[in-house]
């Protein structure tokens, strides 16, 4: 049989000593509000056992009762990158795949005129680099010396 995971520690009350058994802030603040949302106790009469803001504890056990666990955890981060749409990705590479000369820069003031969203340089590089270049299916015109009155 496989020893304890935990070390064991006597039930306590003490704010101090479960302060310092508590491994997260999550933890920390469940402790910390615990009294007062399970038990009815005074947020005042619990600020004063711990030290803690009186107002603070008001509005986290509000916010416990208004959204449960989940409001002891920080929301989630919004995404720090926008994603390109991928029509503008496949027209990157159209574009190079048939204009090789156009430069990355080119190629962003292209794509902020054609779809009306400004596009960065590097961005430009990223695609190209990531994905492989689109074959030429077709030429959009004919070359000069096939037009007959240019």
């Amino acid at each position: 049989m496989p020893g304890a995971q935990r070390q064991r520690s006597e039930p306590t009350e003490d704010w101090r000593q479960i302060a310092l058994l508590s491994t997260s802030a999550e933890q920390r603040t469940y402790e910390l509000i615990r009294p007062v949302v399970l038990f009815g106790r005074s947020p005042a009469e619990r600020a004063r056992e711990t030290g803690a803001a009186e107002r603070t504890l008001y509005r986290q056990a509000a916010r416990f009762d208004a959204a449960g666990m989940a409001s002891l955890f920080p929301p989630p981060k919004p995404a720090r990158h926008r994603t390109l749409p991928e029509h503008i990705r496949r027209a990157i590479l159209e574009l190079k795949a048939e204009h090789a000369g156009l430069n990355d820069r080119e190629i962003a003031r292209i794509c902020d005129i054609r779809f009306g969203r400004s596009v960065g340089h590097h961005t430009v590089k990223r695609v190209l680099a990531a994905g492989p270049p689109a074959a030429v299916s077709r030429r959009r015109f004919p070359p000069i010396r096939e037009i007959a009155d240019p």
